[in-house]
């Protein structure tokens, strides 16, 4: 099963130990740190709160990923980064479509956006379905954006609820 819960201080000193940091993941908060402080005070402003991604079997937590969230009330943001073992297995996409349903859901958005790299092409193949053509494209990354009442209207909305990845709050 894989979990989502509230990160703290401690969970961000378990990155170190993965072997590098995906290409995939440069826009992530995680891929631009210089120092655990530095990334915690980053990570922990007002208006952001930080998750992580664990897979539980048996008696056994493997911390797999992070996310970041920004909710400005009508916005939200967020970025996600896992383990380099978890890329390509499909969570990050169960997972992308938990944190649309956190933000409509839970903490009443109206909208959610995030960087995509131009690398990570399971991911833009995802937003694409979810919000269709980016909104704006630099070099390196594509910015999307899903407004509620499209995500209401499509047939995501259902996978959202997925049973496999459980919140913890």
């Amino acid at each position: 099963m894989i979990y989502i819960r509230n990160a703290n201080k401690k969970d961000i000193f378990e990155r170190l130990k993965w072997p590098r940091i995906p290409s995939e993941s440069m826009y992530s908060e995680f891929s631009r740190f210089g120092s655990i402080d530095i990334l915690w005070k980053e990570i922990s402003q007002k208006g952001k709160r930080c998750f992580c991604i664990e897979r539980r079997e048996k008696n056994n937590r493997n911390l797999i990923g992070y996310i970041v969230l920004k909710n400005t009330g009508k916005i939200a943001s967020f970025g996600i980064m896992l383990h380099p073992d978890y890329i390509h297995t499909g969570i990050g996409g169960m997972v992308i479509l938990k944190i649309i349903h956190y933000c409509f859901d839970i903490i009443h958005t109206e909208k959610v956006e995030t960087y995509i790299s131009i690398k990570n092409i399971k991911v833009i193949s995802i937003a694409n379905k979810l919000a269709g053509a980016p909104i704006s494209q630099s070099n390196d990354k594509f910015l999307f954006q899903l407004k509620v009442k499209d995500f209401r209207d499509s047939k995501w909305q259902d996978l959202a609820f997925l049973k496999n990845i459980i919140w913890e709050f």
